[in-house]
C-alpha cells in the first residue's frame, strides 16, 4: 500500500485517512461504516452538521463549470476573475471539508490553471499548476509531473497562453477605433 499527500505535511501535523473511500456517503452512513472499526470519526466533514449539505453543493458546483470556461474565454466583457474566483472558493471549501481526492477538486483546479494560462499569468499558473500536479501525483504516482509543472515554460508553451489578454486588447482597440470614427 502506498500513501501520497496532496499537501505538505509538517512535523506534528495529524494525518487523516478515509475508511469510507470516495463514496460520498452521508455523515450517518459514514459513522455506521466506521463503527465496524470501533471508533467515531471527528474530522471536519464528520463533525459538521452541514457537511451533507455542503457535500451536495460541492458536487453540484461541477455543473457551474460546464461550458463556463469557454463562455468566459470568449466573452471579454466578463471580468478576468469571473471563473477563477468561484473556483478558488470551491477548492478552499473542498479542502476544508476534507474532499481533495474528489474529481470535482481536479475540475476546479484545472479550470483555475487554464484561466491563468489564458490570461498569461505565469506566477499563478505555476502556483495552481503545482497544486494540480500534487493531485495527479497522489492519484497516479507520476512524480515527474512535479518537476514538469514547476517549470514556467510548461505554461508559457501552452497554445492558449495569454490569448484572452491578447484577444481582449485587440477587441478593445477595435471598439475604440469604431467610437473615434463615429465621433468624427
Amino acid at each position: 500500500m502506498q500513501v501520497r499527500a496532496l499537501k505538505d505535511i509538517k512535523a506534528g501535523d495529524e494525518i487523516l485517512g478515509s475508511y469510507c473511500g470516495d463514496t460520498g456517503v452521508t455523515i450517518a452512513e459514514r459513522q455506521k461504516i466506521l463503527a465496524c472499526y470501533g471508533f467515531q470519526c471527528t474530522c471536519a466533514s464528520c463533525s459538521d452538521p452541514l457537511s451533507d449539505h455542503l457535500y451536495a453543493k460541492i458536487l453540484s458546483s461541477d455543473q457551474q463549470l460546464d461550458g463556463s470556461y469557454q463562455t468566459w474565454f470568449k466573452d471579454l466583457t466578463l471580468p478576468d476573475d469571473h471563473i477563477i474566483k468561484p473556483s478558488l472558493l470551491w477548492v478552499s471549501l473542498i479542502e476544508q471539508q476534507g474532499f481533495p481526492f474528489k474529481t470535482i477538486y481536479y475540475h476546479h483546479l484545472d479550470t483555475i490553471v487554464k484561466s491563468f494560462i489564458a490570461l498569461g499569468d505565469l506566477e499563478n499558473s505555476v502556483k495552481h499548476g503545482m497544486k494540480l500536479a500534487r493531485y495527479f501525483v497522489a492519484m497516479t504516482g507520476q512524480e515527474q509531473l512535479m518537476k514538469e509543472r514547476a517549470d514556467p515554460n510548461y505554461y508559457s508553451r501552452d497554445r492558449s497562453f495569454g490569448t484572452r489578454r491578447s484577444v481582449g486588447k485587440a477587441k478593445r482597440k477595435g471598439k475604440s477605433k469604431g467610437k473615434s470614427a463615429r465621433a468624427a
